[in-house]
């Protein structure tokens, strides 16, 4: 039986696969597992490099390549949850070195927390990497460093990075059930929507399992030299910016589910007074927000993203009282 499946996907990631690869192979743990290598349309080789490692060092873990044509990391996740054999998930970037006690760690946390749906640790910029002079304020958007003072429950902070996240894989079949595609999908073309660590940490939440960041799961982020300049910075930052409107409708909904009906008329009230009173540059997004929340009422027309959160919203209630029962 397999405990853990640490996926690993991988697009033309080569040239930094060897020390993400050794670092696995180097695991001292008592546990169970697996790597499921995610080759995401890579053309470089990546795959059999993996293969030729894992052969060359040996392991006790079992070795699944599986290969994704849909570029994107949402795709791989997913096409890595659809095969995982695990009770549990650890996403490790191919950039991310997990110290060789994480695969044990991991395990043994979330054992003792049943009602954690999403765990995630520390990582400190991987050694001999050249820290720009905004580095300080910026690390957190490149999954950098501590997410919390101190370990405990994640919830009030919204997301846990996607690098080195744990999840349940039961839960995780459920967060990328086909019927509700993410739409923070990161880049796709010229289009590039992040925020899906944050997308699949709400769908965590809405069905009802909670957030915690543990200061004792550590791993090193190999961040590439080609990334730390303020034009790549900036296209980060627009990302997530694209990416926000979307946030704020899942906050909406995993609000919406734990309220009454006079508090959600209420909110709705406040709402319609903030776009009111909204300035001509807010207005459009304000007003995208008012029709949102009315469509979640029953009281408007469906907007393009409605059917995706709410659809996910109605699937979890039918979800829990089928447990119920």
């Amino acid at each position: 039986m397999i405990q853990v499946s640490v996926i690993v996907c991988c697009y033309n990631g080569r040239s930094r696969l060897r020390p993400t690869i050794e670092h696995l192979l180097a695991q001292r743990t008592n546990v169970t597992w697996e790597l499921v290598f995610v080759d995401n349309a890579s053309t470089d080789g990546s795959a059999e490099f993996v293969r030729n490692l894992w052969n060359e060092k040996f392991s006790n873990a079992q070795l699944h390549i599986v290969r994704e044509d849909r570029p994107g990391l949402v795709y791989a996740r997913e096409c890595g949850v659809g095969v995982a054999q695990g009770e549990y998930i650890i996403f490790c970037d191919d950039d991310n070195w997990l110290r060789d006690d994480y695969v044990q760690m991991a395990f043994e946390l979330m054992e003792r927390m049943p009602k954690v749906g999403v765990l995630g640790g520390q990582s400190v910029l991987a050694p001999g990497t050249e820290k720009p002079e905004w580095w300080g304020e910026q690390q957190g958007n490149y999954a950098v460093g501590r997410q919390l003072s101190h370990s405990g429950n994640a919830n009030g902070r919204g997301f846990i990075y996607g690098a080195g996240m744990v999840t349940r894989t039961l839960l995780a079949r459920r967060v990328f059930d086909a019927r509700f595609p993410f739409l923070l999908t990161g880049r796709q073309g010229d289009k590039c929507l992040s925020g899906e660590d944050g997308e699949y940490c709400t769908r965590i939440r809405m069905m009802g399992y909670d957030l915690y960041y543990s200061e004792n799961l550590f791993y090193w982020h190999d961040v590439s030299a080609s990334r730390l300049n303020k034009e790549n910075l900036r296209r980060l930052l627009d990302s997530f910016d694209a990416g926000e409107l979307i946030g704020e409708k899942y906050a909406y909904a995993l609000q919406y589910q734990q309220q009454g009906t006079l508090q959600r008329i209420a909110w709705l009230l406040g709402r319609v007074i903030k776009y009111l009173l909204s300035s001509p540059k807010s207005k459009k997004r304000k007003k995208e927000l008012l029709e949102f929340h009315l469509c979640m009422m029953g009281l408007c027309r469906q907007d393009e993203d409605f059917d995706v959160i709410k659809g996910f919203v109605l699937y979890v209630k039918d979800l829990k009282l089928s447990l119920a029962n």
